[in-house]
């Protein structure tokens, strides 16, 4: 049982300080975080593009495994709209990042329904960060910086409610 308490208080931490520093950037500088996101994504595509031809073309010809070149080729794809038209790519990523603080949020919810000591208020602050993701994924288009920077706010609400659900599972432990 202790094990499982360290393991959840070590990934609410990381998770936390993660989304606090994503939120930052996102706050601090909306279009430019957007576009680079959204290019190392591409970069990321197009590397995981890269290893699929390589494990298709040295594979032995009996054995060559069409399903990952197909992944190959559709990574490939992605990974040039992402690098050559990140704005195309920026109306969709606020509605992942909201997904993201929804789901988020419903993992921080859970884990406060768990604790004996602090329930009330991570369940609020959880409840709060639901609100704020469902807005995000209600109206992704609309004023990309301002949804940019709403999402690097509610990142960075969430990180904190991450870091608190941390030390309230560390008090519990």
């Amino acid at each position: 049982m202790k094990s499982i308490v360290t393991g959840m208080f070590k990934n609410k931490l990381v998770v936390g300080v993660l989304l606090l520093v994503l939120g930052v950037l996102l706050l601090l500088a909306p279009s430019e975080m957007m576009q680079t996101s959204i290019r190392i994504i591409g970069v990321v595509f197009a590397i995981g593009a890269a290893v699929g031809f390589a494990i298709y073309f040295l594979s032995s010809k009996e054995k060559r495994p069409v399903f990952t070149l197909i992944l190959a080729i559709l990574s490939a794809l992605t990974a040039i709209v992402f690098v050559a038209s990140p704005r195309l790519i920026s109306g969709i990523l606020p509605f992942f990042f909201g997904v993201l603080l929804l789901l988020s949020s419903a993992a921080d919810l859970f884990a406060s329904l768990q604790l004996p000591i602090g329930r009330i208020p991570g369940m609020l602050l959880s409840f709060i960060g639901i609100i704020l993701g469902v807005i995000v994924v209600c109206n992704p288009n609309a004023l990309t910086d301002f949804i940019t920077r709403l999402i690097g706010i509610s990142l960075i609400f969430d990180g904190i409610v991450s870091i608190t659900t941390a030390a309230l599972i560390k008090k519990n432990a």
